[in-house]
């Protein structure tokens, strides 16, 4: 797309993937958040993570503004030749656009950040005992659906709006069928 199309008639375009679930607080939180997060940012993200490097999760929404395209253009065009897999993708791309952009002096912030969050050996963002830390909260507009919903208490929560955009992945009454619980398939522990 960056190479293909004109975006500069965008001021903003976002990244996302089929996994990510919003507004879980409802559109106008969800706009909220947005308008916040463009203030001071040239791009800006839902998840700042430091598992591996700081870097925001771009497979969750990741939003960039147009004066960083021809900057993020050229280093995707630099690297996704490089990746033959998705695990290649994640280390070469996601885990390290981040850092380029900041590198060009582009400044960026997360909606949720690990700094809020108790510290986990692995994946701080979506281990389940810092999902309700945030969740909570209305900033927190989407969620990872793949790696939360197994894990959420959703009558704790008492949010109507999650329950009401989970209704269809959530059919039977404790786990989201054929998705894996992901701590334990990915770790082989809670």
């Amino acid at each position: 797309i960056f190479n293909n199309e004109n975006l500069y008639k965008y001021k903003w375009i976002n990244l996302l993937n089929d996994s990510i679930l919003l507004p879980i607080h409802g559109i106008e939180n969800m706009k909220k958040t947005i308008l916040t997060m463009r203030q001071g940012n040239d791009f800006w993200g839902l998840y700042e993570s430091n598992e591996i490097q700081i870097h925001l999760c771009s497979n969750c929404f990741f939003e960039i503004s147009a004066k960083c395209y021809p900057v993020l253009k050229s280093f995707y065009n630099s690297k996704l030749n490089e990746c033959a897999t998705r695990t290649e993708f994640i280390y070469k791309v996601e885990l390290n656009q981040t850092r380029y952009l900041v590198s060009k002096r582009f400044t960026y912030q997360g909606v949720v950040s690990y700094k809020e969050l108790t510290h986990q050996q692995h994946c701080i963002m979506f281990h389940p005992k810092n999902i309700h830390k945030y969740l909570v909260i209305p900033k927190c507009f989407g969620i990872k659906w793949k790696y939360l919903g197994n894990y959420m208490n959703y009558q704790q929560l008492n949010n109507h709006g999650l329950n009401y955009l989970m209704r269809y992945l959530k059919l039977g009454p404790s786990n989201i069928p054929h998705i894996p619980n992901f701590f334990e398939y990915v770790y082989g522990r809670p």
